[in-house]
């Protein structure tokens, strides 16, 4: 995830309220909404992600930010604001979830250092079943950023003349 958009020492005042705390283990699905998105080109993230199923489409309440590189994800208290991605099985081996956490630069043994947290939320999937998975929320604040419209990444590409950054179009 790195880049030179990396929060730095003068965003250590600047934390969202978001609360931190431990995931469920028992929850081996992820929601993904950037970079971890199959259809990217990120080869870090496809290799993490290789062996994972998708269960579909579907959103949580949030709103998203583009940091230049990879979008950002922060909860929101009002559903209207979306958040769309997908979901994976990932599975249980906590390796894998280890190598995810360095990915997304979440450390739960040091949340200071970590720039998103890993928790568990609601998905409403596209064919009205609603599924537990875990996501990364950015923990910083998204004052300056720019905000997504629609809350939703591969839109954001598109529209902006970044459809490069696809593998592939559905």
């Amino acid at each position: 995830m790195g880049g030179s958009n990396e929060p730095n020492d003068r965003d250590a005042g600047k934390r969202s309220n978001l609360e931190t705390g431990s995931v469920a283990p028992s929850v081996t699905r992820l929601f993904v909404y950037g970079t971890l998105r199959p259809e990217l080109k990120d080869v870090s993230g496809c290799r993490l992600i290789q062996k994972s199923r998708s269960l579909g489409l579907g959103w949580v309440t949030g709103k998203l930010y583009d940091r230049g590189e990879y979008p950002v994800a922060v909860p929101a208290s009002a559903s209207r604001f979306r958040v769309w991605g997908e979901v994976l099985e990932i599975g249980s081996d906590p390796a894998l979830w280890r190598q995810l956490d360095v990915y997304e630069d979440y450390d739960r043994r040091c949340l200071q250092r970590s720039h998103f947290l890993r928790k568990v939320v609601e998905v409403a999937m596209n064919d009205s079943r609603k599924i537990p998975a875990q996501i990364y929320w950015y923990r910083f604040s998204v004052a300056g950023l720019e905000a997504i419209p629609g809350g939703n990444y591969f839109d954001f590409l598109l529209n902006n003349d970044r459809a490069d950054s696809f593998r592939y179009f559905r």
